[in-house]
């Protein structure tokens, strides 16, 4: 890529990281989430955590391995 002076290559750079980003985003858990905790003890990644309310997914520990979906009774959560 050859500079442009104007910033060009740099807002390739971040459209790019960006796209990825987006492409490796992890499983997320909706509101329908009943709070068992049952994805927990099946995530490999040790990906989700817990409150007194919801579950959530840290999208860097995520492996996108889709365990969590096969076995979350309530259906919350979506890749």
């Amino acid at each position: 890529m050859a500079k442009s002076g104007n910033g060009n290559v740099f807002l390739q750079i971040i459209q790019s990281t960006n796209e990825r980003i987006e492409e490796t985003m992890a499983h997320t858990i909706s509101d329908d989430c009943t709070n068992c905790g049952t994805c927990v003890d099946y995530c490999s990644a040790s990906a989700i955590s817990g409150t007194e309310s919801k579950h959530c997914i840290d999208a860097d520990m995520c492996i996108d391995c889709g365990s969590c979906i096969d076995v979350c009774p309530a259906n919350a959560i979506n890749a």
